[in-house]
């Protein structure tokens, strides 16, 4: 099966993490054409997944974008035309509740407009790579660089600066989320400090130990990551919570969590630097590692970061090529580069 075997190549290559060898195998041609059709990936590098409402995959790299629509991958690059890319180094694709896709790139952004073409977001500030995007209740954009927030100005097709300098001492450790109660919540090493959307001004502000991540679930579930384990903070009650006792494991409590991901109806993943990745069972309250794991869903990883279930693939890559996929690349966690891993759900 073609379609199969294409991705079946791309996620074999992340796999064995061959990404960083092939950076610079691009066609000189692609300079002059913003969209080339073909049977490759446009890069190995790859930052990150997204599925759009058609179920194509929208695929972030070092050079270059790539929407994979089952049978081909479209290539899209920066060009000088102004219906191009703002640059082929794209980090970050995100889906709006309106179903618009936005692009990232470590030079501007842009959103896509369903023509094979691009319109660029003008951006008259000094930093034009955005991390991640939050969208609130009542449909407000908000872009997330490293020390500032901006939000989306439709009026002009441009951004806004909200808040400046948000940790001027420790610019690497912060995280910004968004609540169901429309508040703006910003996670530094020490405190967690929300902010009133209507003013951007602080209404409330609360110590913490000290910290290096946060994920926010279920719009006010804040789960708090550091070197003493997990901490899950309620914004609605504005208080810690205690946790769930299987969470205070020493393999979970002595270690960092770097990633947690919603998995199911209640279930997480956390991915751990020491113990790899853990699958949390709230219902029968257990914990699993990936190294414990017989069966189940697959899972791609790059370094930190999940990109993608690649149960959502299924309609790619056929099962019988998944489980080969899965005895070859299941090993000892690996946090450089990308890999495979698959957790069970029994």
């Amino acid at each position: 099966m073609k379609i199969a075997q294409v991705l079946l190549s791309l996620i074999l290559s992340l796999a064995l993490l061959a990404c960083s060898h092939n950076s610079g195998n691009v066609n000189e041609n692609h300079k002059e054409q913003h969209l080339l059709l073909s049977n490759h990936i446009s890069n190995e590098q790859i930052n990150g997944f997204m599925e759009d409402r058609f179920g194509q995959m929208w695929i972030s790299t070092f050079r270059g974008l790539n929407k994979y629509d089952g049978n081909t991958f479209h290539q899209y690059y920066c060009i000088d035309d102004s219906i191009g890319l703002p640059d082929n180094n794209v980090k970050y694709c995100y889906r709006d509740s309106r179903g618009q896709l936005w692009v990232s790139t470590v030079n501007g952004l842009c959103r896509y407009n369903g023509n094979d073409g691009f319109t660029r977001v003008r951006m008259n500030v000094k930093n034009k790579y955005v991390l991640y995007m939050l969208e609130s209740r009542d449909h407000r954009l908000f872009f997330v660089t490293m020390d500032q927030v901006y939000e989306y100005n439709d009026k002009d097709n441009s951004v806004d600066v909200r808040l400046r300098n948000i940790d001027h001492d420790s610019p690497y450790n912060v995280t910004c989320h968004l609540d169901g109660h429309n508040l703006l919540w910003i996670r530094k090493a020490k405190t967690l400090t929300a902010y009133a959307l209507s003013t951007f001004r602080p209404v409330a502000t609360i110590a913490i130990d000290n910290s290096s991540g946060s994920f926010l679930l279920n719009g006010h579930q804040l789960w708090v990551s550091g070197p003493e384990g997990l901490r899950l903070f309620d914004t609605a009650l504005r208080r810690f919570m205690p946790l769930p006792p299987v969470l205070e494991h020493p393999a979970i409590s002595n270690d960092v969590v770097s990633l947690i991901h919603p998995y199911g109806k209640g279930d997480l993943l956390l991915n751990t630097y020491r113990h790899g990745l853990w699958f949390y069972d709230h219902r029968q309250q257990k914990l699993v590692n990936q190294r414990q794991a017989t069966h189940g869903r697959l899972l791609l990883f790059h370094g930190m970061r999940c990109l993608a279930d690649v149960e959502a693939l299924r309609d790619f890559v056929i099962e019988e090529e998944v489980q080969q996929v899965a005895q070859s690349a299941i090993g000892p966690p690996v946090h450089i580069g990308v890999e495979i891993v698959r957790i069970t759900l029994v």
